[in-house]
């Protein structure tokens, strides 16, 4: 008998953003990213912030904070792809909320 066993057939999404700098550029520069999809290397994880939980990539020490009520299940080192649900400025720091969340 042999069995073959499948990987789970997940769907494709489209990265519009492949890494923290992208992301920080198009917000500097007035895009919308709401509903994107974007990839990040996390480089730290806040448990204790205002906000809630905060993920940061700080490729060229961007002022990025992707922000969830619950806990991502991610390390420092790992790369995640998210969906952008909102975005607030605040002097020169972005708060990001997300949902999606799926490691690479």
């Amino acid at each position: 008998m042999i069995i073959i066993a499948g990987c789970q057939n997940r769907q494709s999404v489209k990265v519009a953003y492949q890494n923290a700098n992208q992301v920080q550029t198009a917000l500097n520069q007035n895009k919308q990213l709401n509903g994107k999809y974007v990839k990040i290397k996390v480089t730290s994880v806040v448990t204790n912030d205002n906000y809630g939980y905060v993920m940061k990539s700080n490729d060229d020490d961007q002022q990025l904070r992707f922000v969830s009520k619950e806990k991502p299940k991610v390390k420092s080192g790992q790369t995640v792809t998210l969906k952008i649900s909102s975005v607030e400025g605040n002097l020169g720091t972005y708060i990001i909320r997300y949902r999606n969340l799926t490691i690479n």
